[in-house]
């Protein structure tokens, strides 16, 4: 598998104000962020792209809305995003804020290696 390589994610300007990039593991990380917090309709030239969990945001996080969540960003995850596979996607509350954390655990599909991602789903 030849090395992704992008845009950074978010866009970011470097020290001599010309865009960052990102590649391989990194970029397929900042990928992966983006993707899951995207709401399907987000991108009009590719409306299918995202999930529906924003929604779920405002909704109380019990265990199976949480179970629901983890699902819907699994399903998402292996449509969209091939070059990896998800280990485990794990969705809970942070105790102060009531935000939804969502951590996941995944292995490069052709790379070596796992690596974890944790975020706060925004609404």
């Amino acid at each position: 598998m030849s090395k992704p390589k992008g845009l950074s994610f978010p866009v970011r300007f470097g020290p001599l104000g010309h865009l960052e990039r990102a590649e391989g593991a990194q970029k397929i990380r900042e990928n992966l962020e983006h993707l899951m917090q995207t709401r399907k309709g987000d991108r009009p030239m590719s409306p299918r792209v995202g999930t529906l969990n924003m929604a779920m945001v405002f909704r109380d996080l019990s265990y199976s809305n949480a179970v629901v969540i983890s699902d819907e960003l699994g399903k998402c995850v292996a449509q969209w995003e091939p070059r990896v596979s998800v280990r485990r996607i794990d969705v809970t509350s942070d105790p102060n804020t009531g935000e939804a954390i969502v951590s996941s655990t995944y292995r490069f599909r052709g790379m070596s290696g796992e690596d974890d991602l944790t975020f706060t789903m925004e609404g």
